[in-house]
């Protein structure tokens, strides 16, 4: 009878050995795919910043010359190009939302950089108001200088943004008047009219104030060390929720609000009218994100959606599908955004625009808790 017990008793302690170690070897293999992950991340991310940062140069560069020589061929090259920097900015998208618990400035400065539904009177005149603004108030703001300008920045309001992309746009299109077309503000504004000294100080200093959010976001050498460090849990969380809250973000904030309310102040770019065109690399942001192997030619990196596939090949195969079914729905939008949100047709492809991306979010989140 001891025998019979001693015996029962090593089967299962071996049992439990031989399941142990079944385990961990799974552990192993995630530890190890996500050391790989690591890599990929850091790299691609530093790739989609230094490429945005050298169009970000060339638009300082055309508000440098329309400032100092103001000339209507440098105030349209601005326009130029401030489409095209803002466009490399959001294939960085996905970044800007990770975690704060690490030591970078991407998430933290995201605030300072692109925030939208701006409240244009905050900076400048508007139709109903000739005399309102910061760049007209000049008892409260007799410099304009870069801390002025971000002092100033969502005092009174959250939609009082005196700084990024969107304070940038607004003073180059002006506020959007029109039924059909973009913000109408004349060249003369930045070069010979009323205030337009103001104008260009104003709009240099939110040009430096960029500057400066991007140089502090390329000197992250720690950031990087303490993302190599992290454990293969603490990156996975930040490797999906990152990417996870950059969809829900487009999805809701961006595309839903704005057919729900219907009113262009709820999209992304209202005053040039390149929301689409916006919204479209946003979508191709998740897709680098996924992967970035067409960033790196001839190169047999290792990225997000090959984990994926090598766990679940019909959620990869899925995720791709809805991608490419939303981007494919969004280009055909015939309309600029603030008429489509209008449209009841148009509507409706938005809102399946919106369904596809809950979709990718969805199947995310499910990988994220199945592994």
């Amino acid at each position: 009878m001891k025998m019979k017990i001693r015996s029962l008793f090593l089967v299962s302690a071996l049992l439990l050995i031989g399941c142990n170690k079944k385990d961990n070897t799974k552990n192993s293999e995630h530890t190890y795919q996500f050391s790989r992950l690591k890599n990929q991340y850091i790299n691609t991310r530093k790739f989609l910043l230094n490429n945005f940062l050298s169009d970000y140069s060339i638009l300082e560069k055309n508000i440098w010359d329309l400032t100092s020589y103001m000339q209507n061929s440098f105030f349209q090259l601005s326009k130029e190009n401030w489409v095209k920097s803002y466009s490399s900015y959001l294939l960085l998208s996905p970044y800007s939302f990770e975690s704060t618990s690490l030591s970078h400035a991407f998430s933290n400065l995201r605030n300072q950089i692109d925030l939208t539904y701006l409240n244009e009177s905050y900076i400048d005149y508007t139709q109903a108001n000739a005399n309102s603004g910061i760049i007209n108030n000049f008892s409260t703001y007799p410099n304009l200088t870069k801390t002025d300008v971000l002092n100033a920045h969502l005092i009174g309001g959250p939609n009082n943004i005196s700084i990024g992309f969107h304070a940038m746009e607004f003073i180059l299109w002006g506020e959007d008047l029109s039924v059909s077309g973009p913000g109408s503000r004349p060249s003369q504004d930045l070069t010979s009219g009323i205030n337009a000294d103001r104008r260009r100080v104003y709009l240099l200093a939110v040009k430096e104030q960029l500057k400066s959010n991007f140089t502090q976001i390329l000197d992250e050498s720690t950031f990087e060390k303490e993302l190599l460090k992290l454990d293969a849990t603490k990156f996975k969380d930040l490797l999906f929720v990152s990417l996870i809250k950059h969809i829900d973000y487009l999805s809701h904030n961006l595309i839903i609000d704005a057919v729900d309310i219907q009113n262009e102040s709820y999209e992304l770019d209202k005053f040039s009218d390149k929301t689409t065109l916006h919204l479209l690399k946003m979508i191709d942001a998740i897709s680098l994100y996924l992967d970035g192997r067409s960033l790196f030619a001839g190169t047999g990196d290792y990225y997000l959606i090959d984990f994926i596939n090598e766990i679940d090949t019909e959620i990869g195969k899925e995720i791709l599908e809805k991608l490419s079914t939303a981007s494919n729905l969004l280009k055909s939008v015939t309309v600029p955004f603030d008429q489509a949100i209008l449209d009841l047709n148009q509507r409706e492809t938005l809102k399946s625009v919106s369904v596809n991306l809950n979709r990718v979010s969805e199947l995310l989140q499910n990988f994220q808790t199945k592994i």
